[in-house]
C-alpha cells in the first residue's frame, strides 16, 4: 500500500481505504509510460478494518477496477463518514493500464452507487 483514500478511527478500531497492491507488484517500466506493472498485479481499492485491542483485521475489496490514488475531500481526512473515494482508474476488466478513467466510490451506495468517467486520454490524480 502506498496511498490511501480515507482513514479514521473509531473507538477501538481504525478503518482505513487503500488501494492494495497484489504480490509480484513491481516498479518495471510497463508499456514504457507508467512505472509499475499494473497489467499484471493491479491495485485494487480495498477497505481495511483494523481492531486495536485484539490486533486483529478484516479487508474487502471496494471496487474491481486497477486504480492508483484514491482520494477523497481533503477537510474529510481522518473523519467517519467520509462517504465518496475517488480513484484514478482502469475501468476495463481484465486489464491494468492505461488509467483514463476516474471512478468514483460511494462508501454507503456501495456498488449501486459507483459512477465512472471515460477521458480522451491518460488521467493524473484525482485532486
Amino acid at each position: 500500500m502506498y496511498h490511501f483514500g480515507t482513514c479514521y478511527q473509531d473507538g477501538d478500531h481504525v478503518v482505513l481505504t487503500t488501494t492494495a497492491l497484489k504480490e509480484g507488484f513491481d516498479m518495471s517500466w510497463e508499456w514504457r509510460y507508467w512505472l509499475s506493472n499494473m497489467c499484471k498485479a493491479p491495485g485494487i481499492f480495498y477497505r481495511f478494518d483494523i481492531n486495536l485491542k485484539t490486533g486483529s483485521i478484516q479487508s474487502h475489496a471496494l471496487d474491481p477496477a486497477s486504480n492508483e490514488f484514491p482520494t477523497s475531500h481533503p477537510y474529510r481526512n481522518g473523519h467517519k463518514g467520509t462517504r465518496y473515494n475517488y480513484l484514478m482508474a482502469c475501468d476495463e476488466p481484465n486489464r491494468g493500464l492505461p488509467f483514463v478513467d476516474v471512478v468514483k466510490v460511494d462508501m454507503d451506495a456501495g456498488a449501486s452507487g459507483r459512477k465512472s468517467w471515460r477521458a480522451d486520454g491518460l488521467i493524473s490524480e484525482c485532486i
